[in-house]
């Protein structure tokens, strides 16, 4: 009875495999899973892999109703020139500029910009690997979109997560304008 987005890394590999588009719409079609639930992120290595070929599966993916997001964005061939090409609903800012974010006004400047740009472009930002109070307090007044980290919670199974979800849906507080992902 649970409502989840959900996201799912796929690599280099996936995109490139000639069956890999019909076996996701037919997999999420036998568990009755809309594509508008369900992120597919994929590295911006990934997606250099070959470039022609991954820009046009996505493009593929995104028209049949899935979010597209680049994870690990910063760390890898990032290229503002890519932004404008790919599909792409989300980037998902690297743990790297995350870890130190509320002692780092290096990170604190990469992180704001990157959450600026990003916007402009009509984009999402998840920033990954959110560990303390302090740096989720300035990602909430960076705007940023949406967090991951140990400060949500550590990975969890699916029948743990319906327990979590349970036990925290009343007593973890999370302002209105940042949502867990």
């Amino acid at each position: 009875g649970l409502h989840l987005k959900a996201a799912i890394n796929v690599s280099a590999e996936d995109l490139a495999h000639p069956e890999f588009c019909r076996f996701l719409h037919s997999q999420f079609g036998l568990y009755n899973i809309p594509p508008d639930l369900v992120t597919i992120e994929i590295t911006e290595r990934d997606i250099m892999y070959d470039e022609a070929l991954g820009i046009e599966v996505l493009k593929s993916l995104k028209k049949a109703g899935y979010k597209i997001a680049v994870d690990d964005y910063g760390i890898g061939q990032s290229s503002l020139s890519k932004l404008k090409i790919l599909p792409v609903d989300e980037l998902k800012l690297d743990m790297s500029f995350i870890r130190n974010l509320d002692t780092s006004h290096t990170d604190q400047k990469i992180v704001s910009s990157t959450i600026f740009l990003a916007h402009s472009l009509g984009l999402k930002v998840v920033a990954e690997g959110v560990e303390n109070s302090a740096s989720y307090e300035l990602l909430t007044q960076m705007d940023c979109d949406s967090v991951q980290g140990y400060l949500i919670s550590k990975p969890r199974d699916a029948n743990d997560l319906v327990a979590w979800l349970g036990e925290n849906n009343a007593t973890y507080s999370v302002p209105a304008d940042i949502n867990t992902h």
